[in-house]
């Protein structure tokens, strides 16, 4: 079980998606955690750069994608999907 959880949740961001992540990686500061990135729909290459980010990492990634709900939606799903307490 991890001890914590970043959600993020993205829609149509493939212009910041990877500096966001590369963002989370560079402040974690223990290796309790997990990320969960969940893609609202996203149209343009935010699915690829994700997918090709998680490729290279080695760490507790979940990456998850919805038809478009909205951020809300994004954000309670990540929730639902975290395994920290």
């Amino acid at each position: 079980m991890s001890f914590f959880s970043i959600i993020i949740p993205t829609y149509n961001r493939s212009h910041t998606i990877l500096r966001a992540l590369d963002s989370v990686m560079k402040q974690k500061t223990s290796n309790e955690f997990e990320i969960i990135i969940v893609d609202d729909g996203s149209t343009d290459q935010t699915s690829e750069l994700v997918n090709d980010w998680l490729g290279s990492k080695n760490q507790k990634v979940k990456y998850i994608i919805q038809e478009r709900k909205g951020v809300s939606s994004a954000r309670n799903l990540g929730a639902t999907n975290s395994t920290s307490e």
